[in-house]
């Protein structure tokens, strides 16, 4: 999970160019889910290969209970930024997690679970994504949880809105993310 993250991660091709910590960036990204809430997280294969996962957080206050998960990442992340661990681009995306990613988190419904897709490139667009989707609801559903979101990075010339769309999700906030400029 931890490696397609990163091999996805910078709008799905590999994260490296922009950030070189890999571990800080999937602890950040999926981090929260496979600590707090692993028996949420669905797994994809193919042939024996995972492909693709879904991590699920099916409590309500998703930002309130990772907190403290939150801040001993950014704090290790700090510390590598300080020591000169990072070369220059990591540390601008480092910089840009530490001062100005708050500010660009898009507002969510009240009492809504919340999602984390991601897909290897190979296996996009063959219901793969649908039928995670369709696992993970039914798991909420077996917990009585009505609704969840997701958060999506996106640049206007991305298809991932009509391709969220398509799935049946509808946009609730959008925010414009400086995080890959």
């Amino acid at each position: 999970i931890r490696e397609i993250c990163c091999d996805t991660g910078f709008w799905g091709k590999p994260i490296d160019p922009i950030f070189q910590d890999r571990e800080i960036f999937s602890d950040l990204i999926v981090g929260p889910y496979l600590r707090k809430k692993p028996d949420y997280t669905l797994v994809a294969e193919n042939n024996g290969e995972i492909v693709g996962y879904l991590t699920g957080y099916p409590d309500k206050n998703f930002e309130l209970s990772a907190i403290p998960f939150f801040i001993n990442v950014i704090s290790k992340m700090l510390f590598r930024y300080l020591t000169n661990n990072y070369n220059e681009r990591s540390k601008k995306f480092a910089k840009h997690i530490l001062t100005k990613i708050l500010k660009e988190i898009p507002k969510h419904p009240r009492n809504a679970a919340h999602l984390h897709i991601n897909l290897k490139d190979s296996h996009r667009g063959i219901e793969i994504g649908k039928q995670l989707l369709f696992f993970y609801e039914k798991m909420l559903k077996e917990d009585s949880i009505s609704h969840y979101y997701g958060e999506v990075f996106s640049s206007d010339n991305r298809r991932t809105f009509e391709l969220y769309k398509k799935l049946g999700f509808k946009f609730y906030d959008k925010v414009k993310t400086t995080i890959f400029e």
